[in-house]
């Protein structure tokens, strides 16, 4: 009888010692800890990029207030002290542009974290756009096989699954290779797992990924 995958998503690592450098972060990682140099930051990259754990490691270190865009309203009251803004794409126009003044205002630092460049943002408010576009950037490029493999031991750990290097290596030339794909990837073998309850092992995977 198969087991049913209960829908618990165990809390994600997000340590500054967790965090994997290559090059194709190691830019927008030395700009994130290079703060308070800048005011006002933009960090851009793809769904499982990396670019909410830096978020994380600049909130911890710059005692931040956290706000996830998608599932938070922004509003006023609640910028009072340094602010990380995820998803900021999600944000109200207005309420984002005032986040930039107040924030520049009070001396606060602002860093926001989002799927696109900003010249790729879907806001229309002229003022916005042009300020987004004149904020200092960074840009989180596709992966290598560092960062993929690192970041697939990462999704594995935080499901507390162990896996070999073999396992790695068979899912890097067997799968998609983008962060998006890596964390999918991840969420269908563990329910997999969980429902038939089976170990992972390269037979297994190769039976779920087909």
């Amino acid at each position: 009888m198969s087991q049913y995958a209960l829908p618990i998503q165990l809390p994600a690592i997000y340590a500054e010692a967790n965090f994997v450098i290559s090059s194709c972060n190691e830019v927008a990682y030395k700009h994130i800890i290079s703060w308070p140099a800048w005011q006002a930051f933009l960090l851009s990259g793809a769904s499982g990029s990396g670019k909410t754990h830096l978020g994380h490691i600049w909130a911890t270190r710059a005692h931040a207030e956290c706000l996830d865009c998608k599932t938070q309203t922004l509003s006023p009251e609640r910028i009072t002290r340094n602010l990380w803004l995820d998803n900021a794409e999600a944000c109200n126009a207005e309420a984002l542009f005032h986040a930039l003044n107040y924030t520049k205002e009070q001396n606060f630092l602002l860093l926001l974290t989002t799927a696109l460049p900003a010249a790729q943002l879907p806001f229309t408010l002229p003022d916005l756009t042009s300020r987004l576009r004149a904020l200092p950037t960074a840009h989180i490029d596709a992966p290598d096989d560092d960062v993929l493999s690192a970041v697939l031991r990462k999704q594995f750990a935080d499901r507390q699954i162990k896996i070999s290097e073999e396992i790695i290596a068979y899912l890097l030339t067997h799968m998609e290779r983008s962060f998006s794909a890596v964390v999918h990837t991840v969420e269908t073998l563990d329910k997999h797992m969980l429902e038939n309850k089976r170990g992972l092992t390269i037979p297994f995977i190769k039976q779920v990924l087909s």
